[in-house]
């Protein structure tokens, strides 16, 4: 069918196929106006200074029939002529010209807005038939171009009919859908010719001449991005499209689209072979979506506890992923406002960034000083403007930056800290959209930042606190130490001074030894609990009967304690076995005896309790100072006193070393409690609130049924010894004080000062025992034995410390039975107990 000089098939137009299919189920008319020579019309009327086609018709009525005769119609569908009540498409054809030229005229309305280049119009009027009647009609006109010519898409509506059916809204909301949509691109692909049909909306998209033609695939896919191009590759087998991916335009710049379309026709196969569908710009959603992402993964790495340089990265990345066609560099300010740390959100940016940091905003005028003195997004339209031409500047520049926007990352206080740096390769590429997206996003970025920055400072002033008591503590420890040693050396010295004068007197010089042994004794006891306190003793763990033991340090401390303070001991039957050390143990339950008497002024009640207890996870958790306890049996001991009890203050220091609520404790004693748990694995909690009493409980672990230890080894005489003994230490003072006291025993002895020396004596002569001083310059005892061993040489070692660290009190434990380990200080008791242990191994070498 011909009409004008456009081929006219019977079938609705290609272009509009889905379009027409939709407008014939909502019953309306449609019809298609070639209106290519009314604009010309128009255009010579304009050219003539007519601003007003109304103007023009009310001045000369003629103007109408001359747009009349320049209407030629492409194209109608079969529902046309129901409306307008004729026999034909033919017969409407004939008369369409001048079917709604009705007075009021909504045609005249429609030429008017043509006449203004308005291209989409919409009225309401009521049109006689030829019947006499008159049905109400909605005309709707968009204006497109089709085959290089424009023309107007005509909707004619009953109105009648759809008030009957459905509401006036729910109608143009279809018809709105269906013609116009919001800036949306229309195309048809026919996968039989590798033809794409796309309208003027399309070209306006990707940015080429927005005329509705023709394209092959591979023309459609140039304007794709690369990395996007697999996803057009394959069609939806169901038939229906639904997809996104980015659309490089001619001007170089990206933007992201949505497709969404479905099939049309099918082949005799049933297998789709024509689609239609939209496209339409969804950057600006996107960019939305994508930053609010951002701020989502930024809580949840502040939530994670990452670090303000992680904060920073992943804001760079997440914006650079967010914003098309615009790289990313965050930077962080110190008060000075220099930039102290910066992220790209690109490998391509990484030297950019780089050569930000340790640059001061001064370096950057037009952007960060602006950023910063105005508070507000700040754009450089050039980074290498007249007044920015600077290092940094210049740097940016290399990388291929051409422009920059800043956005001040700010804290409540409005102080900025940081900018989020949008980049581009495009001079004046502003950012046209998502700004309040990007401020909200940075001001959350100044929030988690200043949040870590507080935390971190809080974190400084909690170590320096810390700082302050463990060295008011290690002062309370070296002063209490220097005390008690004081006056011990007080005593030393002078019964050593007196000896020296009374010579002559020997009763007098027995009483002053006697006196200097004892303070001897006292000192070695402080140095022990001070080892103890270091967790450096090491304990004989055998199984002990915890209420046996109670019961003898009840009846010990008893009587030093105010016979008015009632002291009592209960337990449950049958309590288990402990696994520790007796003389630790006694220690632990002494101190905590001594500590509850002292706590009570004259009159009062001490109770002790043993008994069996099971802990859970929780339970466990709540001892404060030990081993970590697991679940399962435990023997408990509970010490309870109604004295004075405890301050909170008191209670933070209550395991101080030399700390004490007694005008004259020395304070080791608790301190003293915490090594030795540590070794026996127990652990310990306390309960104490002013004029309320104190309850210290602690947990011991079970002894197994294998569980054995070896008895004390008791001094004796040291007996015959064959060979001789070789010292090998580098203090001289104990060197020749245990040389003396074995020869005194009537034994031979040879002093060495070095692991070095003590090598070349053994493989010169053969000795009997070796004492080997464990820390010494040069090789240390355990060396000095390990190369012993290496030469072929057994003779048994005895290892002295007066400290040792617990890896190396390990190692020894480890090594062969012919080695055993004395603490120092030693006398003649211990140098016994070491020679009897040794006693078989020596006779065989007499």
């Amino acid at each position: 069918m011909k009409q004008g000089k456009y081929e006219i098939d019977d079938a609705p137009l290609p272009t509009f196929d889905s379009v027409s299919a939709l407008l014939n189920s909502i019953n309306s008319a449609v019809i298609i106006d070639d209106m290519e020579n009314v604009e010309q019309y128009f255009a010579s009327l304009r050219k003539a200074g007519v601003n007003s086609f109304l103007t023009a018709w009310k001045d000369d009525s003629s103007v109408l029939d001359k747009v009349l005769d320049r209407i030629e119609t492409l194209w109608l569908n079969p529902l046309s002529v129901e409306i307008f009540e004729v026999d034909s498409e033919q017969a409407l054809r004939d008369i369409l010209p001048h079917a709604y030229v009705t007075t009021p005229s909504p045609f005249v309305d429609f030429l008017e807005a043509l006449f203004l280049g308005e291209t989409y119009f919409q009225a309401e009027f009521e049109q006689p038939l030829p019947s006499g009647k008159s049905v109400d009609l909605c005309v709707t006109s968009h204006m497109t171009t089709l085959q290089d010519r424009l023309v107007s898409i005509c909707t004619f509506t009953d109105i009648k009919w759809y008030r009957d059916q459905r509401t006036l809204a729910d109608l143009l909301n279809l018809r709105g859908n269906a013609l116009m949509g919001t800036k949306l691109a229309a195309w048809e692909l026919d996968i039989r010719c590798d033809e794409y049909v796309v309208d003027r909306e399309y070209g306006t998209l990707v940015g080429v001449d927005p005329l509705c033609k023709k394209l092959s695939t591979s023309e459609v896919l140039q304007f794709v991005h690369a990395d996007d191009r697999r996803l057009l590759s394959t069609l939806a087998i169901d038939g229906h499209i639904d997809r996104e991916f980015r659309v490089c335009r001619s001007d170089g710049r990206s933007i992201l689209v949505h497709e969404v379309g479905s099939a049309t026709r099918y082949d005799s196969e049933g297998k789709p072979v024509v689609f239609a569908g939209t496209i339409r710009d969804v950057t600006q959603a996107s960019q939305q979506q994508r930053l609010h992402e951002v701020e989502k993964s930024i809580l949840e790495a502040s939530m994670e506890g990452a670090e303000e340089n992680q904060v920073l990265h992943s804001l760079a990345r997440g914006v650079d992923h967010a914003v098309l066609n615009h790289g990313c560099i965050a930077v962080l300010f110190d008060q000075q406002h220099r930039i102290i740390a910066s992220a790209a959100g690109n490998e391509k940016l990484a030297d950019c960034a780089a050569a930000a940091r340790e640059k001061s905003a001064t370096d950057f005028p037009h952007l960060f000083v602006d950023c910063i003195g105005k508070k507000m997004f700040t754009f450089v339209p050039n980074v290498l403007g007249e007044h920015d031409n600077t290092d940094a500047t210049r740097a940016f520049s290399n990388c291929g930056v051409k422009s920059v926007g800043a956005m001040p990352i700010m804290t409540r206080d409005n102080q900025v800290i940081g900018a989020i740096c949008l980049v581009s390769e495009w001079p004046n590429d502003r950012v046209s959209h998502g700004l309040d997206d990007l401020k909200r996003l940075s001001r959350l970025v100044a929030l988690v930042i200043q949040e870590r920055r507080q935390e971190n400072t809080q974190r400084l002033l909690d170590l320096q606190s810390q700082n302050r008591l463990r060295f008011a503590s290690l002062g309370r420890l070296a002063g209490g130490i220097a005390h008690d040693f004081n006056n011990l050396l007080t005593a030393i010295i002078s019964n050593a001074q007196l000896c020296e004068i009374q010579r002559t007197d020997p009763a007098k010089v027995s009483g002053a030894t006697s006196r200097i042994l004892q303070a001897s004794e006292v000192a070695a006891s402080l140095c022990r609990q001070m080892l103890t306190y270091a967790g450096q003793v090491e304990a004989i763990q055998r199984p002990i009967n915890l209420v046996e033991l109670a019961e003898r340090m009840v009846s010990l401390i008893h009587p030093s304690i105010s016979p008015r303070i009632l002291l009592d001991v209960s337990s449950d039957r049958d309590v288990p076995s402990v696994l520790g050390d007796d003389g630790a143990v006694s220690q632990v339950v002494l101190n905590l005896l001594t500590n509850a008497s002292e706590a009570i002024d004259d009159v009062g009640q001490i109770s002790v309790a043993i008994g069996k207890k099971t802990l859970d996870r929780e339970s466990a958790a709540q001892y404060m100072f030990g081993k970590a306890l697991g679940e399962g049996q435990y023997v408990c001991l509970s010490v309870t006193d109604n004295g004075c009890g405890l301050s909170e203050d008191a209670k933070k220091h209550l395991f101080d070393p030399f700390f004490s609520t007694k005008q004259s404790g020395r304070g080791l004693g608790l301190a003293t409690v915490i090594g030795i748990i540590e070794n026996l694995g127990a652990a310990i909690s306390a309960e104490s609130k002013p004029k309320q009493g104190t309850r210290f409980e602690v947990v011991f672990p079970l002894a197994s049924r294998t569980s054995s230890g070896t008895e004390k080894d008791t001094p004796c005489s040291i007996g015959r010894v064959g060979r001789p003994v070789l010292i090998v230490d580098d203090r001289d003072d104990i060197r020749t004080s245990v040389q003396l006291l074995l020869e005194s025993q009537g034994i031979r002895t040879i002093g060495v000062e070095s692991g070095e020396e003590a090598l070349v004596s053994v493989k010169s002569q053969r000795f009997g025992l070796v004492f080997l001083d464990q820390q010494m310059p040069g090789l240390s005892g355990l060396e000095t034995y390990r190369r012993m061993r290496a030469s072929g040489d057994d003779t048994p070692v005895c290892f002295m410390t007066g400290f040792a660290a617990t890896s190396e009190l390990e190692a020894v434990n480890r090594l062969d039975a012919t080695t055993t380990l004395v603490r120092k200080p030693l006398g003649l008791d211990e140098l016994k107990t070491v020679f009897q242990r040794h006693a078989s191994r020596l006779a065989s070498k007499a």
